[in-house]
């Protein structure tokens, strides 16, 4: 090669800025080499800003959702219990709301007061219409099925169709006791009165939890344990019928009335279509209940007498957030609580009878979801 043709080349080379001469295959595995290191870094990263974003998102709609049960309590002299129609609104004294769910009357301090009118003139309609049941009033309210204020984002199950769905949840308390009928029994129970000053319902304005339940009639003054110390609402992760430890469920011979966290610990989960806590509508146990017997993100169980799932499921706290779920205290406050809050094993015990009023078995998680029992705890 002349020393012109030399001095050319390189002359194009400053006047263009490229190389005649290509990346050798070394160097370019070495540069994918680093951008799939790159990704790799960066993708649990997003990811990570992902949920905690959706966490945030679920944390303030838990949050709105504990201030409209706040004022709501402001409003009526308790939390939203199951039974709540108050002050005569049907001349049909056959007529009652024992399975209405407490979500339905929270509805107007969620800034969805139709949701509530629409279910009000279905009770208004009677035991020949809905008064007992809310099928009728879902079955000519389609519209009602989602609401966004009951969905956490991190919720996988939320974009399912037919379902009525909601990821947040009444505290039920430290009890597992008779599952299928504990929202009957009657709690600050007061007469409902016509607009003439006749008894509609002798003795059953509202029917609360228990004791052991800020949920329900249970007024602030008897969360004698402290607001900011007493578990009202949570989340729970909506059933999809696996047989994953999460989002399935185990049968346990026994469960509705003398269940042991210990028992459901060791159960077998197995598929099973007739999954749990898809109807927001109704007061059944493993729809819009969860318990304080075993800690966040803990094994579901349901009673082995072949009733429907929902009636007489036992369901903990649960979420996808990484470590634990998020919880509303009384005061409105939301706090993130671990897997690893103490629940004193979970002690293979009977659990609380709603009569008791002594303090929880359970360790702290036990203590924060009884309202008045005593307890005393730090976490």
């Amino acid at each position: 090669m002349t020393y012109k043709a030399t001095l050319d080349r390189r002359c194009r080379r400053e006047t263009t800025g490229k190389s005649p001469y290509g990346f050798t295959l070394v160097e370019l595995l070495v540069v994918i080499a680093i951008i799939g290191t790159l990704v790799g870094l960066l993708l649990p990263a997003v990811q990570a800003a992902r949920e905690s974003a959706r966490r945030s998102d679920c944390a303030n709609k838990l949050k709105q959702l504990a201030l409209g049960s706040i004022n709501y309590e402001s409003a009526n002299r308790g939390y939203p219990g199951v039974r709540d129609w108050k002050n005569a609104t049907t001349n049909d004294a056959s007529a009652n709301a024992r399975n209405w769910s407490f979500l339905i009357y929270v509805m107007p301090f969620l800034e969805r007061q139709e949701v509530y009118d629409t279910a009000l003139r279905a009770f208004k309609a009677g035991a020949g219409g809905a008064g007992d049941d809310p099928s009728a009033w879902k079955n000519g309210n389609p519209q009602c099925r989602v609401i966004q204020g009951l969905l956490c984002p991190s919720d996988k199950m939320i974009i399912q169709t037919g379902i009525w769905p909601t990821s947040y949840r009444g505290c039920a308390g430290d009890m597992m006791w008779g599952l299928q009928n504990w929202s009957w029994y009657p709690h600050e129970a007061q007469k409902v009165y016509n607009s003439n000053g006749t008894v509609l319902l002798n003795g059953y304005e509202t029917y609360g939890t228990s004791p052991r339940s800020a949920i329900g009639s249970s007024l602030t003054r008897k969360i004698t344990d402290g607001l900011s110390k007493t578990v009202l609402l949570g989340e729970a992760v909506i059933g999809d019928g696996t047989d994953s430890r999460l989002s399935g469920w185990a049968k346990v011979t026994g469960y509705d009335y003398s269940m042991k966290p210990q028992d459901c610990l060791a159960a077998t989960f197995a598929a099973n279509t007739n999954v749990i806590g898809q109807d927001w509508t109704t007061r059944y146990a493993g729809n819009i209940w969860f318990y304080n017997t075993l800690p966040p993100n803990g094994p579901r169980c349901v009673h082995d007498d072949g009733a429907p799932s929902s009636l007489n499921a036992g369901v903990p706290a649960s979420s996808y957030h990484p470590g634990g779920a998020n919880v509303a205290m009384c005061d409105g406050a939301v706090r993130f609580i671990e897997e690893s809050i103490d629940t004193n094993g979970s002690q293979n015990s009977t659990p609380s009878n709603p009569g008791y009023t002594t303090p929880s078995r359970y360790g702290v998680w036990g203590a924060m979801a009884t309202p008045g029992q005593g307890d005393q705890y730090s976490y």
